[in-house]
């Protein structure tokens, strides 16, 4: 127990801390630090207003746009007409992208010859096996994610785009001016086509086929691999001319320069990991019959790694 002084107050155990020197020295010893802290602390307080003014300028102009929206689509003749386009659009873009993906002879095989989706098996990420049943070779029982992030991984990005020509190009044949118009109208003042059509062409411009031809020869073999390839790619093609036509840019991404760069200045370090990931298939395919050992083990965890590498530098997953 504390001794009590003779004031009455309990006397603690321990000595009181002593600073060996003035307060003044102290600053002065640690004013550098201190210093540093209060900068970065300036940084963040800039940084913080910075990013208030910016949300705020967002919001505002947010709301202008949307409060003149009504008025917009009151000055419009084709409302009613914008709803029909859309509908006869999904319906057409879904006809033809069962075309493509069930009704064309090899379709499934190019699928997994041409990526790597029996490889991701093997990542151990995911709650749940790549298909719905195992061992089964029917489409059906392939999951989303493995559908998407196969794709992905062979610089197709198929699912984003696929049919997306074909339907616009199906509706403007009739009459070519009013309907390029029409769909013009709808992208300019339909906020749910805009951003459809936006992230359309955003997956187009992440796309490359010059790096998914390597795929399409090095791993689907000569026949199927030339033909389906040759399809997707005309459809590719098809479906950035539709959409620049409806944007009318010159070149995709041109309404967002920011995008736009990001995946010019991303994309040369993303390539060679790709001509590494055919490569290293390549090698693994051709020795199927040896499927365990050392040098085997070492192939596949060089695959999985440009996996994560592609899948991280292409900023999508599935």
């Amino acid at each position: 127990m504390p001794e009590k002084a003779s004031n009455g107050r309990a006397e603690s155990a321990f000595p009181p801390m002593m600073m060996p020197f003035g307060f003044e020295a102290f600053m002065e010893l640690n004013r550098p630090a201190l210093t540093a802290v209060a900068q970065m602390n300036g940084k963040v307080y800039d940084g913080l207003a910075a990013m208030n003014k910016n949300w705020v300028a967002f919001v505002n102009q947010r709301l202008k746009e949307d409060l003149a929206m009504p008025q917009q689509l009151a000055a419009c003749k084709t409302v009613q007409d914008m709803y029909g386009v859309y509908t006869e659009f999904f319906q057409t873009a879904y006809a033809a992208y069962r075309r493509f993906v069930h009704e064309t002879p090899g379709f499934y095989e190019y699928f997994l010859n041409a990526t790597p989706v029996e490889e991701l098996q093997r990542l151990r990420l995911g709650s749940r096996p790549s298909r719905r049943r195992s061992g089964s070779k029917q489409i059906e029982d392939l999951r989303a994610i493995p559908w998407v992030f196969g794709w992905t991984q062979s610089r197709h990005l198929l699912p984003g785009w696929l049919a997306v020509g074909t339907a616009l190009e199906e509706f403007q044949r009739p009459s070519r001016r009013s309907n390029l118009a029409l769909l013009r109208e709808m992208y300019s003042l339909w906020p749910f086509f805009h951003s459809t059509i936006s992230n359309i062409e955003m997956t187009l411009a992440k796309a490359d086929f010059k790096i998914a031809r390597q795929y399409a020869e090095r791993l689907a073999g000569r026949g199927v691999g030339k033909r389906i390839y040759g399809m997707l790619a005309e459809e590719f093609a098809r479906t950035c001319r539709m959409v620049l036509a409806v944007t009318g840019e010159r070149r995709l991404l041109d309404k967002s320069p920011v995008l736009q760069r990001s995946i010019a200045v991303r994309n040369p370090y993303v390539d060679p990991m790709s001509y590494l990931q055919v490569e290293l298939l390549a090698r693994k395919r051709a020795s199927r019959k040896k499927q365990s050992g050392e040098e085997y083990d070492k192939l596949l965890y060089a695959i999985l790694l440009t996996i994560n590498g592609i899948a991280a530098g292409m900023r999508n997953t599935g």
